[in-house]
């Protein structure tokens, strides 16, 4: 939460262009032990690219959202976790975005991989996929989790 400003400031300083920002909204947000601060129920998501050329599969983001222009707010539910990795994100959260941001056999990137839902997700959808992750822990995790994934499982009804 307290990274998004500088997040912002890091993409513009590298020349990304930022096409959208995305509020995943957990509304089963798991509640917090202590009691000075409210529950985060929201995560964001950066959208940006280096150029205006960009993919973005519009149609297939109006047929997940039953035929109708998606928007910025995702209401997706928290998961419990695969792996026990803290910050672990849902699969079906990281299939609308690689669905959304990328073409069958197209590289995905992910340069904090934590237990590799990323590569895991891109893999189970015929993309192929590069990690970075500096725990030797999760990245073991995360090797092993991939490599037992099965190409081309869809999470979404086409």
């Amino acid at each position: 939460m307290h990274n998004h400003p500088s997040i912002g400031v890091a993409l513009k300083k590298h020349d990304f262009w930022i096409i959208n920002d995305i509020i995943w909204f957990k509304k089963n947000a798991p509640p917090l032990l202590s009691k000075n601060r409210l529950v985060p129920s929201t995560e964001l998501i950066w959208l940006a690219s280096k150029t205006k050329k960009y993919y973005f599969d519009y149609e297939k983001a109006k047929k997940i959202n039953n035929g109708k222009q998606m928007r910025n707010l995702w209401e997706i539910n928290a998961k419990r976790h695969i792996t026990k990795h803290p910050t672990e994100k849902p699969e079906n959260l990281l299939e609308r975005i690689i669905l959304l941001g990328s073409k069958p056999s197209q590289t995905v990137f992910d340069p904090f991989m934590g237990s590799g839902t990323t590569g895991s997700v891109a893999k189970k959808l015929g993309r192929n996929f590069i990690g970075f992750e500096i725990s030797q822990e999760y990245f073991k995790i995360a090797e092993e989790r991939i490599n037992l994934t099965l190409p081309e499982q869809k999470l979404f009804n086409d």
